[in-house]
């Protein structure tokens, strides 16, 4: 049922793709780089593993004081769906997630763009279901960038205190069925390719080095379950609702690959597959964004 669901909604998505007005994909306002001064973005997306469907529905609002800095806060909401071979270990849940803030500061030279954004996360999401650790989440996202052509290649460095418990609706969120806490850095190299019309596709491959001690918190088990099951391919969340452990506890590292399409100036859509050789599961991924700043500036100057 939960892939039949899955398979729907990707379906609809290739639909909206297919049969969409072409637009050339450098005419739309790429989300988080608006150049209104407030900023409005919706996001829906979801994301099917072997453990769980995981969906959000977040919405953010921010100001940019100019070019170079911008500041922005919103919170997610969650739908998460186990599959049936989990229906003794877990149930249907729903919630807010953990309530964000972050700063962006954008520069841009002849070698490269680069973009810092710290993010922080105050724990308002209920931690018996994994919407939060429980504590204050943080992560320094910082990418490079250039375009040569039709590609752009970048390379990202995000250090923080936890994976997967920050939402921020203008990067990239593969849902995972669980969220850590514990100090990590993810790297992540890869390229946007320019294909025609409003089509774009991303390629990259990333990696998650953690230090120190690490907690994993299951979406995917009831709170307090105890399991006989082994653990396979290092997948601690299948068999516990908490696992806590030293930095090998949450080690990772795969690849994603993506296809965008900007529809109009304020809609981008997006389906993906990650691939995590850690836990040796793939991760089908979606999400459609509207970016709709402009609707309030102009609702602002009439």
């Amino acid at each position: 049922m939960r892939l039949r669901c899955m398979s729907y909604v990707l379906f609809g998505l290739a639909a909206i793709l297919c049969f969409s007005r072409p637009t050339f994909a450098q005419d739309m306002i790429p989300a988080g780089k608006v150049t209104h001064a407030l900023r409005l973005y919706e996001k829906f997306e979801g994301s099917a593993a072997s453990g769980a469907d995981v969906f959000d529905m977040n919405t953010s609002i921010g100001y940019d004081f100019n070019r170079i800095f911008g500041v922005e806060t919103g919170v997610p909401v969650y739908f998460v769906t186990p599959a049936p071979s989990a229906k003794l270990l877990s149930s249907q849940s729903n919630g807010i997630g953990d309530m964000y803030i972050d700063f962006r500061f954008a520069l841009s030279n002849a070698l490269f763009d680069f973009t810092s954004t710290p993010s922080f996360a105050f724990p308002t999401g209920d931690t018996s279901k994994g919407f939060s650790t429980g504590h204050v989440g943080f992560t320094w996202d910082n990418e490079m960038a250039h375009s040569i052509g039709r590609f752009t290649p970048y390379l990202s460095i995000a250090p923080g205190n936890g994976l997967n418990n920050i939402s921020n609706p203008h990067t990239r969120v593969v849902h995972r069925n669980f969220i850590t806490l514990g100090k990590e850095a993810e790297f992540t190299a890869g390229s946007d390719v320019d294909l025609f019309g409003p089509f774009s596709v991303n390629l990259d491959a990333y990696d998650v080095v953690p230090w120190g001690r690490q907690e994993v918190l299951s979406r995917i088990v009831k709170k307090g379950t105890v399991t006989v099951n082994g653990v396979k391919h290092n997948r601690y969340y299948a068999v516990n609702s908490v696992t806590t452990g030293g930095a090998n506890l949450a080690k990772d590292n795969g690849y994603d690959a993506a296809l965008d399409a900007a529809l109009g100036h304020f809609v981008l859509v997006e389906v993906g597959y990650d691939y995590s050789v850690r836990y040796a599961e793939g991760t089908a991924f979606f999400s459609i964004g509207f970016d709709l700043s402009r609707l309030i500036s102009r609702g602002l100057t009439r």
